[in-house]
């Protein structure tokens, strides 16, 4: 590598490191080793890239993708690892393929919908609900999250609500449901929300700050104010696997709302619908 041409005789050392990392970073401003090379190269290499082809194919069988932005044009950024900037996709399950489809022993489409089914119909009875009542009970969905994973569960939600008596009236992110400064009175509210290694969502933000700033200053929310927080974490971050969550639960219950079920908790790393359909 030529050095950087330079005139003054006086270049200090820290001077010269200093040019010579802007030099660098704008020869390799794309070029990053993750996995190193030669001698000290990564042992695991075969490994890591056998294992990120299972892991696409696995969702390609599962999914279809389509990006969001048809006209999108790849930028990268990232330290260890390359990711784009602001590449957004949308997925769809394919029709006939449950999250069990590909893995020995999952079952077909078939016997997974009618195992859905049961459990849909036995749960209800087993709390003792009525389904044959045709009044069902209103209830709003309220969500976040930055990777998709709440609105899952809402969606999921959506297709289980009736048959425990529910109706789903609307859908909002947290952000956007505190627009009326304060949440529904004349029904029930799910909150499900996120923690990203103990911080909040971006679409969280806003509602955080609100009720932050209602129990600083001593005020109720109104007495009708019914709700049930959902919790979800991954224990990589194991200080903070649910902060975030049992913080909102907390500062709600503080302001006067009912907790009409006890938070529930799942971790993404181990099993996310178990405890959602419990």
């Amino acid at each position: 590598m030529e050095y950087p041409a330079n005139s003054d005789k006086d270049f200090d050392e820290k001077k010269l490191q200093e040019q010579l990392i802007k030099f660098t970073h704008r020869l390799h401003q794309e070029l990053r080793p993750v996995f190193g090379d030669g001698v000290r190269a990564c042992i695991g290499r075969g490994f890591a890239e056998q294992e990120m082809v299972i892991h696409i194919a696995m969702a390609l069988q599962k999914f279809d993708v389509e990006k969001v932005d048809l006209n999108y044009e790849i930028q990268l950024t990232g330290q260890l690892g390359v990711k784009p900037v602001n590449f957004k996709i949308r997925v769809r399950r394919r029709a006939g393929h449950t999250l069990n489809f590909g893995i020995t022993g999952g079952g077909t489409y078939e016997e997974e919908k009618a195992r859905q089914t049961q459990h849909q119909m036995q749960k209800p009875q087993q709390l003792g609900i009525n389904t044959t009542n045709e009044v069902k009970k209103p209830v709003s969905v309220l969500t976040s999250g930055n990777m998709g994973t709440s609105e899952s569960l809402v969606q999921a939600f959506e297709r289980s609500a009736p048959t425990f008596g529910l109706d789903l009236v609307d859908t909002e992110d947290l952000n956007t449901a505190i627009k009326n400064r304060t949440l529904p009175t004349d029904r029930s509210t799910v909150i499900i929300i996120p923690s990203y290694e103990g911080r909040l969502p971006d679409n969280a933000k806003k509602f955080a700050a609100w009720i932050e700033q209602l129990a600083s200053k001593g005020d109720k929310l109104p007495p009708e104010t019914k709700y049930t927080v959902f919790g979800v974490g991954n224990n990589d971050w194991t200080y903070t696997v649910h902060n975030v969550p049992k913080l909102v639960d907390q500062k709600l219950e503080k302001l006067g709302a009912e907790r009409i079920v006890d938070a529930g908790f799942a971790n993404v790393k181990r099993d996310l619908i178990r405890p959602w359909e419990a």
